[in-house]
């Protein structure tokens, strides 16, 4: 039987935070016997949250910053970021892009039409390309909440039970 092994961080968002974070994930797997976790998936995950809670995410009225947590348990793994958020709006539009994800359009079909929008017109809104690449291509569900003026974002997968 695997025993829950995680590793978590708070700290300021800035860029070096995701090389930081995504270097110590990557060494925290390979520590572990996580044998049939897709590391490669799994990086990719953490890097796309971490960069999206630098690139929109302000210190929340507790000190929040980015708090980053990873926990695998046998073949589940579970990436937590949460960050403080400016307006509604912003965790509205991570709502828009998990509603698509969980709706009836493919999560490849959805991937490559926003990568067609951002290449028809890159001065657009927020992005919503990462949370589609951690779908289609990492594989992984997210589920999002709101805690006071916190965004709270997590994506886990079963390694064993594949869809």
């Amino acid at each position: 039987m695997s025993a829950v092994v995680s590793m978590s961080a708070s700290m300021p968002p800035t860029w070096s935070l995701v090389k930081e974070i995504r270097k110590n994930s990557s060494e925290y797997l390979q520590k572990g016997s996580h044998a049939s976790v897709d590391f490669d998936a799994v990086i990719m995950v953490v890097s796309e949250l971490v960069e999206n809670a630098v690139k929109y995410g302000v210190r929340a009225s507790d000190g929040t910053c980015v708090d980053f947590s990873l926990s695998v348990h046998g073949s589940c793994v579970q990436i937590t970021v949460k960050n403080g958020i400016e307006k509604l709006e912003d965790y509205e539009s991570v709502i828009f892009a998990l509603d698509a994800i969980h709706g009836p359009r493919s999560r490849e079909e959805l991937y490559r039409s926003r990568l067609l929008q951002i290449y028809d017109s890159p001065i657009d809104e927020k992005g919503r390309l990462g949370l589609y690449r951690i779908a289609y291509e990492g594989g992984f569900d997210i589920a999002c909440q709101l805690e006071s003026d916190l965004i709270k974002l997590t994506a886990w997968r079963d390694f064993n039970h594949e869809a």
